[in-house]
């Protein structure tokens, strides 16, 4: 992949790196001051190689980057120290970014809201486990999300209902336990979590599937076709309703 090539093509052990954004993001004092809540001492070493940032950083506690909205033209991000997440609506309709590699325990809500570019197969957020809301709105660009570790989707986790996307919005969450209210708004495609036991009161409709399509596969886990008082939970009487197929496990 482009972003392990270049990390490996410098020999350093760079903890951030930004790509396609040194034009505006051009010094320490610009990343400390308005787009991270790094300081300047944490900064180790800031090099820019043709358009590309590329940082060493000095942390012992938890910090993040923020407020990169559509102000920064960053293509791609890619975060090796588990103490540097991002803070909520950090690239909030950012149109440029693509890829995202990240092994961040913190992400905040909202921070791919918005991103239309941004395709789900190229978003690596492996550390974290639970999705806050809207953290995913309106991806056009679609594909397959996979979130290998997390048991929990908030409410409104991922809300699709803006987005035409290409292809398809596919979840792969072998994880997944629990989801809120609304969690996988218009997601239409296929939504893998055979293990996701858990949608609040099984005797109440609480939408987490809303909007999905009769072309989507849902498979859950096998305790949803019973937990209603011998029937169905309410949450998959739905998805039944709008025609989806649905495989328990």
């Amino acid at each position: 992949m482009i972003l392990g090539n270049k990390l490996l093509f410098n020999k350093k052990n760079y903890d951030l790196i930004m790509y396609g954004c040194a034009s505006v993001m051009s010094s320490k004092s610009v990343l400390e001051g308005v787009y991270s809540t790094l300081s300047i001492t944490e900064i180790k070493t800031f090099d820019i190689i043709g358009n590309d940032v590329f940082c060493e950083l000095n942390i012992i506690q938890q910090r993040t980057i923020n407020n990169f909205g559509n102000v920064i033209p960053i293509t791609s991000l890619f975060i090796s120290n588990p103490l540097l997440g991002i803070e909520g609506n950090c690239f909030k309709n950012n149109l440029s970014i693509t890829d995202v590699n990240v092994v961040s325990t913190y992400i905040g809500g909202g921070v791919f809201y918005g991103c239309q570019n941004l395709k789900m197969d190229n978003v690596k957020i492996y550390n974290i486990n639970s999705l806050s809301s809207s953290v995913f709105y309106n991806n056009k660009a679609g594909g397959t999300l996979y979130l290998p570790n997390v048991t929990t989707f908030n409410d409104y986790a991922i809300n699709q209902g803006g987005a035409a996307t290409v292809g398809g919005f596919n979840i792969n969450a072998p994880e997944l336990i629990t989801a809120g209210t609304y969690s996988m708004h218009s997601v239409n495609g296929s939504i893998y979590a055979p293990k996701l036991a858990n949608l609040g009161d099984p005797s109440v409709n609480t939408y987490a599937f809303y909007g999905i399509n009769s072309a989507s596969i849902l498979t859950v886990s096998s305790f949803l076709s019973t937990n209603n008082g011998g029937g169905e939970d309410a949450d998959i009487a739905y998805v039944r309703s709008r025609g989806a197929t649905i495989i328990f496990v």
